[in-house]
């Protein structure tokens, strides 16, 4: 069951798996317990299984507990609760979503391919990102905004081949970034594109739960979907009602986010702020 190391934390190892240990984590892990994981706690109980692959766990060990982590951690991650948005600074939000990934990375990169670990890591975090940003919470929306834009960001052509292959990094001081260091980007525009419009992130940017600062960080969330010829006159009329209808500050920074991402309308975009303007000038 166990490589060859040091003998007495091998026989510690051992009698915690034959104990039914591993059982028991990944009870916990899925918040099966009356004490709730909290995803510090999370994050250091995943952390330990991958500290133990590296000279403890034989591969079919591993193996076992990747199977068993990914169904935990896409159950805690993927329904995060109030408590799990409130507790802590986003600084340790971070910390601990940072963590859980990087280390499921670590201990999946050796057990399934390079394309199903990349599926599972965008699928969580895009899920955490959407759960962020529809909370009513107002720095997890940035948080989960974040990650939106820096995803968006990272399939600029600029960005392509930024990466370097063998390992796992989210920015920090961006919250949650999305650069898994590969050549590729974590998801392709299409399917980023399709996630935008059927959770409907651009209604949301532009809805009653608008704010300045959220539209002010929307620029390549817009500029993607108008790139991709998906922004309807809807789309447009929701984010032109900011000017006439909210806020001074909102209208201004709807008319920064317009003239920012004026380079990737297409001509009927044009020409639809164009008739709005001309309207609206007349009044």
């Amino acid at each position: 069951m166990l490589l060859k190391n040091n003998d007495l934390l091998e026989d510690y190892i051992n009698f915690f798996v034959k104990i039914g240990g591993f059982d028991l984590l990944f009870k916990h892990l899925r918040n099966g317990n009356e004490i709730p994981c909290s995803l510090p706690v999370m994050n250091t109980l995943v952390s330990t299984i991958s500290a133990l692959r590296m000279n403890y766990l034989s591969q079919e060990v591993i193996e076992k507990c990747v199977n068993q982590l990914q169904g935990a951690v896409s159950s805690r991650l993927t329904k995060l609760n109030e408590s799990d948005l409130r507790s802590g600074s986003k600084e340790d939000f971070n910390k601990a979503i940072n963590g859980i990934l990087e280390k499921m990375f670590y201990l999946m990169e050796k057990v399934v391919s390079p394309t199903a670990v990349r599926n599972f890591i965008s699928d969580i975090a895009l899920k955490i990102a959407l759960q962020c940003f529809q909370s009513c919470i107002f720095d997890k929306r940035i948080y989960g905004l974040t990650f939106i834009t820096n995803l968006v960001t990272s399939l600029r052509p600029a960005a392509a081949g930024m990466g370097v292959s063998g390992g796992i990094t989210f920015n920090a001081a961006e919250l949650l970034s999305t650069s898994i260091m590969t050549k590729e980007p974590l998801v392709d525009e299409k399917t980023l594109t399709t996630w935008l419009l059927d959770n409907k992130i651009l209604p949301s940017i532009f809805g009653a739960s608008r704010h300045t600062e959220i539209i002010r960080r929307s620029g390549p969330i817009l500029e993607i979907l108008a790139r991709q010829d998906v922004v309807t006159d809807e789309d447009l009329s929701l984010c032109l009602d900011c000017i006439v209808k909210a806020h001074s500050s909102v209208a201004t920074k709807v008319l920064e986010l317009l003239a920012g991402a004026a380079v990737a309308f297409l001509p009927h975009h044009v020409d639809f702020l164009l008739a709005f303007f001309h309207t609206f000038r007349a009044r």
